[in-house]
């Protein structure tokens, strides 16, 4: 049975196969009781003393003060990544509203093109088209000079008429004709 904790070679390692092997110095954690015991200086007492260990709150306090300034640089980090993704965004709207109000005037040009180039009398739809195009704001009558013939003098005069109202078609014409006319 092949152990796991075995080198995959069974040979022996020796210093020529292997050279110069340096140890690994473990690197100093917060959590780690052992504290540089280096002599310093007390300027209180003028002797030379050494540097305290710092406590466990005290080590759990800095490991969340990192934390929270972590914390705070990735914020940082993903407003900016946010705000310069709706930066781009906005970039390419204004540049896409651009593209397209060029178009609509493309098309606007070539409608207008087609529409002058088309007769407007060939077809029912051309003819109906052309008819509200030219009627759009409805019907003017063209200003005639009142014929004296036609015209009566005072509605209360004519004999057709009883107190203004006329009594004949004739006399009903010419009231209308008389308002249209004032």
């Amino acid at each position: 049975m092949v152990s796991v904790l075995s080198p995959p070679n069974c040979e022996k390692l020796s210093d020529r196969a292997i050279g110069v092997v340096v140890e690994r110095i473990q690197p100093k954690r917060l959590d780690d009781q052992r504290a540089d015991q280096s002599p310093s200086f007390d300027p209180i007492t003028g002797t030379k003393g050494y540097t305290p260990i710092p406590s466990l709150k005290a080590l759990k306090k800095i490991a969340k003060e990192h934390e929270i300034e972590f914390r705070r640089m990735r914020n940082r980090q993903h407003q900016a990544k946010y705000k310069k993704k709706q930066r781009l965004k906005l970039i390419n709207l204004e540049s896409s509203v651009q593209g397209l109000r060029e178009h609509i005037q493309q098309l606007e040009q070539k409608r207008q093109v087609l529409y002058a180039s088309m007769p407007t009398n060939s077809r029912m739809w051309g003819i109906a088209a052309e008819y509200f195009r030219l009627f759009r704001h409805g019907f003017r009558a063209p200003m005639l000079v009142p014929d004296v013939n036609t015209t009566p003098q005072s509605p209360n005069l004519n004999q057709s008429c009883v107190a203004g109202f006329p009594t004949s078609n004739d006399g009903a014409r010419r009231l209308w004709s008389w308002r249209t006319w004032c």
